[in-house]
Parts: C-alpha cells; structure tokens; sequence
C-alpha cells in the first residue's frame, strides 16, 4: 500500500489482483482526481498521435470505469491479457500508462505491452506538473547538461521494457530534439554530440519543406541555440553531412550559407533531400517527419539521389539490409516499391 498522502483511496473493497497488485476500477473523474496537477493523462498522445480510446478493455470490468487503478498509486487504460495462476491479468496491448509516487511522479507511457512489460512502439513523457519536468531536473536521467540531469520525452521502440531503438526521437523541455540510437536503455555515446540534432519548426509543413536547410560546423553543437525571430532555430542534421557553428544568439557569426534556413535558395542536394522526404510522408502512415528527415539524408547517400532513383533502382533486398531503418518501416516502404512496379 502506497505512502503518498495525497493518495485517497476509494472507499470500497478491492476489486481484485492486476499484475500481483490489489486495486480498483474507476472512473474518469476518480483518476482525474488522483492525477497530479489534475491533468487527464489518458488522453495523451503516442507516437504518430495515437491514443487510447475511454472505454473498458477487460470484459470482467464495469463500462463505466474503464480505468484501473493499483493501490501504490500507479493507473492504466488500455488493453489486457491473462497470465500466471488464477487469471491475474496484465498489461498487454496498447495502453497508457501513469506514475503517481516517489520518483517517478507524473511519468506517463503511451504505446505497446507485452506481459506488463513495455515492448514495441512507445512514447515515454512527463506531464506539465511532474516536479521532475516543471524543475527541468531528474537526478536519474541519461541525458545531462552542465552535470544536471534533464527530464525528456522518448519516442521510440522498447524491449522487455527497455529502451532499444536504431533511430529513437528524444526532446528535452526546451525543444531540443536529437534522432540516434538506443540500447540497453541509454543512448549510444554522447546524446549532446553523436545524434542528429533536427530541426524545429514552427509548423510541420514548415519541417517538412526545411528540414534538409542546414549549415557547415566547425565545432559539434554542445547546447541549445535560441530560435530566431523566425520561429527557427539553426540545428543540424548530422546524417545529412552538415552541422551548425556560430555563437547561439548571435547571427553575425553565422556562415552566409545560413540563408538556408530562412527559406531563400538551398542547393541542388538539399532540394533533391526535400523530395525524399516528402515522399516518404506521403508514401507512410503519417510518419514522424524527423525520422523521414533522416531516412531520405541516408538514402541519398547511399547513391538514391532522387525519388525516381528510389523507385525504381531502389530494391526489397536493399531496404531489409539498410539497419538504420525501423522494421516497421520497412514493410510499408518495400510495400510502396512494390506498388510503383
């Protein structure tokens, strides 16, 4: 039983065992009640906006209280299966899951299950009124600044409940989003200088027709640069062969081929990128513009220097062999070769 005592538990009997926890089913307005900063988790979105549709996912379970809640405090909406004695079921599905104590206050998981265990696609974020995310401090966070830990948004793949992913979408609180790989739940190398840092926009229309917009580095980005009056900011894109100097702030410093990013010419490898990208939207499930961003950088330099290229030079024997790209992705890619034939 938890010690929070904020914690007001409901005043009747247990209505049973879920993952070897006693708890209760409530309602939508009990886990508002519960949540900190009253904030309706639940609603929250996944990866690619997805999320968790309110009702009862457990035919055992009452259709007005669709929302189980353990007794340390922790909710889940989403879906079940049965596993171990006496039918104790557990996460398993596609749900969202919250953290009300200790540590962990205000954490919420949006995304796939397997045995209670994270495992597939999944966004990990702090709600606004998490101490945690309002501090822009967590003492046990990977990514650190300055020696201070800060507190980030995950979007990517989980094993067994841990972070693994070849391109995961990682953003801090102020905006800063870096594209690179992950495993055994930490990032590989150092977060700051060997992901792709991608670009900020103020619209995704905007991402998409300026993503390739990047400027040559004489020295590796080691913290945040400030946006311009533009609404930009002037990041870089590693795989795209180009990174940022100049000091943040100051746009005197900048090389002339900044211009870039305030929408005037870009160059003939920079256009050819753009298309890239755009079809691979176009061509998806409403993709993460950022993850495509990198996708059409490689394949450009993998020799695919067009969308016609990709069409038809580009082979399922290629894209299976490319390990930068998510096997989710390569389905519905080789499935859009397959469909140009």
């Amino acid at each position: 039983m938890t010690t929070d005592p904020a914690f007001v538990a409901p005043n009747r009997p247990s209505d049973g065992v879920r993952s070897y926890i006693n708890g209760w089913w409530i309602s939508e307005a009990e886990a508002k009640e519960r949540t900190i900063g009253n904030e309706e988790w639940w609603k929250m979105e996944g990866i690619a906006g997805k999320t968790v549709p309110l009702k009862q996912y457990d035919s055992t379970g009452p259709e007005d209280k669709p929302i189980w809640m353990w007794d340390d405090v922790t909710m889940y909406l989403g879906e079940w299966t049965s596993y171990g004695p006496k039918g104790n079921a557990k996460m398993h599905g596609f749900g969202a899951f919250y953290s009300r104590t200790g540590k962990y206050q205000g954490k919420v998981y949006i995304g796939e299950w397997k045995a209670e265990k994270a495992h597939g696609s999944g966004k990990r974020l702090w709600l606004e009124s998490a101490p945690c995310w309002k501090e822009n401090k967590d003492p046990e966070s990977d990514i650190l600044e300055n020696g201070t830990g800060r507190p980030y948004v995950y979007s990517g793949t989980y094993v067994n409940h841990s972070r693994e992913d070849e391109s995961a979408t990682v953003t801090l609180k102020d905006g800063t989003t870096r594209v690179g790989p992950w495993r055994n739940g930490r990032p590989v190398g150092d977060w700051w200088k060997d992901h792709t840092l991608v670009v900020a926009a103020t619209t995704q229309d905007a991402c998409v027709s300026h993503i390739a917009s990047v400027v040559k580095a004489e020295e590796p980005h080691t913290k945040t640069t400030p946006r311009t009056e533009s609404g930009w900011q002037i990041l870089a894109l590693d795989d795209l062969g180009d990174s940022v100097t100049g000091e943040p702030g100051n746009e005197a410093n900048v090389p002339d081929a900044a211009v870039a990013l305030q929408g005037q010419a870009t160059s003939e490898k920079e256009e050819r990128v753009t298309k890239i990208i755009d079809w691979l939207v176009k061509t998806g499930y409403d993709p993460s513009q950022y993850e495509m961003a990198i996708y059409a950088g490689k394949l450009y330099e993998h020799g695919f220097h067009s969308v016609d290229m990709i069409i038809n030079v580009c082979t399922k024997e290629d894209i299976t062999g490319f390990d930068w790209i998510k096997p989710v992705h390569k389905r519905w890619i080789t499935a859009a070769l397959l469909d140009q034939d």
